[in-house]
């Protein structure tokens, strides 16, 4: 299966509405650039325009370290995979630094239960995650409420999926006007006109472009931004 800009592009759009997408957010990378799960917060910080923080190259996993990353950069986003969460858990003075992210990403595997019921309990905010290369992550999502009311769940499918594609001659991976996925560009342009401070808050449940939308900024539509690698 051949990975395209616009499959991260796409991808990192439905995530921002599945999730939300504020401001000062500062997203927290641990997991390796070189597995998808790591490589798509590269390209979801680069397109929200949100500080992508990395942490120094180690042997092993550090949780102490993890947790010094959390605090001196003001992190408020962090992806873990349910191994890294157990073990910061069992580290302590864990749960005040992690209740205080705004959400933690866990995916990579299904969580024990008990790691599940040891965190709500902590108060942390999880978002459940199924996901895997070929579709650049996310397939399925949960929000850290509906981590709540349903502990286990992935959730839901996030905003443009499942779409289906038209036959076109264009090249592979290169976004088509009009098909199944406009609602998900519609939506990365409003996160991008948020931050820049020309379009109003973030809606999920805006039900799309109308007349008189606002132009996007420079370099959001991917038709935009050439050939995809």
């Amino acid at each position: 299966v051949q990975v395209t800009f616009g499959n991260h592009f796409f991808s990192a759009s439905a995530s921002a509405f599945r999730l939300g997408l504020q401001p000062g957010d500062r997203w927290l990378a641990p997991l390796p650039l070189y597995h998808v799960g790591g490589l798509a917060l590269v390209f979801r910080c680069l397109l929200y325009g949100i500080p992508l923080v990395l942490q120094a190259p180690a042997r092993s996993f550090d949780p102490q370290a993890l947790l010094e990353c959390i605090e001196r950069d003001q992190v408020t986003i962090v992806s873990l995979v349910p191994t890294m969460l157990e073990r910061l858990l069992e580290t302590p003075g864990t749960a005040q630094s992690l209740a205080r992210l705004r959400f933690i990403l866990l995916g990579g595997a299904a969580a024990p239960e008990a790691v599940l019921e040891k965190s709500l309990a902590a108060g942390l905010n999880l978002a459940l995650t199924y996901g895997m290369t070929e579709t650049t992550s996310q397939i399925a999502t949960s929000t850290p409420q509906e981590s709540r009311t349903k502990p286990g769940s992935a959730g839901k499918p996030p905003a443009g999926a499942p779409a289906h594609r038209r036959p076109s001659a264009r090249r592979p991976g290169r976004p088509r006007r009009g098909d199944g996925l406009d609602l998900a560009v519609h939506r990365m342009r409003q996160v991008q006109l948020h931050l820049s401070g020309r379009g109003r808050p973030c809606d999920p449940d805006h039900p799309g472009p109308g007349p008189g939308a606002s132009r996007p900024v420079s370099g959001s539509d991917p038709e935009d931004r050439g050939p995809a690698p």
